[in-house]
């Protein structure tokens, strides 16, 4: 989504995040203009301190997102650690300090053994955390008993959920910096690169030597430990701890990364996209409970607003890649091909005479039959060749079918002699059905008899090569 370019504003630098700025500062006038406590000091605190809850757990949500993952047990986690940390600060009488701690570490052997079920068993990402989703929340509800804890005795707790600094939300000190720390990691480190790969193909970020199911289980670790910090300023905020806290939260967490910008189907998405979804997502629910909005029409409202914002982000994501399409250097013009030479014509046939190739008393080829053979096979060099070897028959003597039997063995002779000097088998065809020409008068062979009179004829034999093919 960087570096875009081509006409018009939209193509000059309109990325999904600045599009999606456009957005939230045109929903915060609207809501501000529906409601003057919108923007009051007081309201603006308590819209952070919301924003810190369910933006603490949009960023690992973008990384699981990224890998084309779902976990939707984020708000059991965020009960079963406030649970929790209320008994054992209450029960158990731990320091508040060592109670948080240990509640943390619970959220994040939450996380662990999500982790570890869909990179170990190979269980699919929304089966393993839709179970969890109902083993922790029944944890929760088994430990909490029904009743709750009251935390404002604490003064850590007090201050997490109600201190300022400078006048602002204690919680902000930790979110920002989180999502500062995660965006730069997602952009400039191997960790950040590695996770888009994943995203776009698993097979091959796995071939090209990535740790694939050790970031999955490292991103699913982080979004217990997410989801425990959630829990702790949510604890801080309402001053109880019960079972029933975090219910829908991974609808809205859910929603707030979707609506930044992060594609269901992986591989595209960024932390600063998810930021300002968070911003935009509670900004719409406190705007909507100061105008008096009933909160199941809230519900369907941000659930509406999830499926226009993945229409439209297909659709943007279609548009933006048009305006990043790089602009390819103009090929080089291919150099003109060199004339081919003229073709060669080779003869048609070339005629030996019998007598030349074939020793009769012998019943094989002479040595002067051989010389013109090499001779000719010399000329085959650089041509597309076909070679039919054909030798002509006395149909004066004897039967038909002895004749045309002798032509073709004398053919065949022909034809493996070719072939030893070279000539593929498969382009040498023979037929002994070819027609003689004899010079010497039928009646000059009278009184002869068998081979003899097989001789006389032979020395008129013709032994035609036919060439089909033109020089290279």
């Amino acid at each position: 989504m960087r570096g875009i370019a081509g006409a018009g504003a939209l193509a000059r630098g309109l990325t999904r995040e600045r599009i999606l700025l456009v957005i939230v500062v045109g929903l915060l006038a609207v809501i501000a203009q529906l409601t003057p406590k919108f923007l009051t000091a007081t309201n603006l605190q308590i819209t952070s301190r919301y924003l810190v809850e369910v933006g603490l757990v949009a960023i690992p949500m973008t990384m699981i997102i990224l890998i084309r993952g779902i976990d939707i047990s984020v708000g059991s986690i965020v009960a079963l650690t406030t649970v929790v940390l209320g008994l054992l600060w209450s029960i158990y009488h731990l320091p508040m300090a060592l109670a948080i701690l240990l509640a943390l570490a619970v959220a994040t052997v939450c996380g662990v053994l999500n982790g570890l079920a869909i990179t170990r068993l190979r269980v699919p990402d929304l089966v393993v955390t839709l179970s969890t989703l109902a083993i922790y929340r029944g944890i929760a509800e088994g430990l909490g008993g029904g009743g709750r804890v009251y935390l404002y005795e604490d003064p850590i707790m007090r201050f997490l959920g109600e201190g300022q600094i400078l006048g602002i939300p204690v919680g902000l000190f930790v979110f920002l910096p989180a999502v500062v720390v995660a965006g730069v990691a997602l952009d400039r480190t191997a960790w950040g690169r590695a996770l888009y790969a994943i995203g776009h193909n698993e097979t091959a970020a796995r071939f090209a030597g990535i740790q694939v199911d050790r970031i999955r289980w490292l991103a699913y670790t982080l979004s217990g430990l997410a989801s425990g910090l959630s829990a702790v300023f949510l604890a801080g905020r309402l001053g109880t701890a019960r079972a029933t806290a975090g219910l829908g939260l991974e609808f809205e967490v859910i929603t707030a990364v979707v609506v930044g910008g992060t594609a269901i189907s992986g591989g595209e998405g960024s932390i600063w996209g998810s930021f300002l979804g968070v911003v935009m997502v509670t900004a719409l629910r406190n705007g909507l409970n100061l105008i008096g909005v009933p909160s199941p029409i809230q519900a369907m409202i941000i659930g509406a607003l999830l499926i226009l914002t993945v229409l439209v982000n297909e659709n943007l994501r279609l548009r933006i890649r048009g305006w990043v399409r790089p602009v390819a250097p103009a090929p080089a013009p291919e150099p003109a091909p060199a004339p081919a030479p003229a073709p060669v014509m080779m003869p048609e046939k070339v005629t030996f005479a019998a007598d030349v190739l074939f020793d009769f008393d012998k019943a094989e080829l002479r040595p002067e039959g051989k010389q013109a053979l090499d001779n000719f096979v010399q000329k085959l060099e650089g041509v597309e060749y076909e070679v039919i070897v054909t030798v002509g028959h006395a149909d004066r003597i004897g039967p038909e079918a002895y004749n045309k039997k002798l032509s073709l063995r004398r053919a065949e002779a022909v034809k493996a002699y070719l072939v030893s000097k070279g000539i593929p088998a498969n382009k040498v065809y023979t037929d002994g059905k070819g027609e003689s020409d004899p010079v010497t008068k039928p009646e000059d062979c009278k009184g002869k008899r068998g081979a003899a009179l097989i001789k006389c004829y032979q020395p008129d034999r013709r032994v035609e090569v036919e060439v089909a093919g033109t020089r290279k």
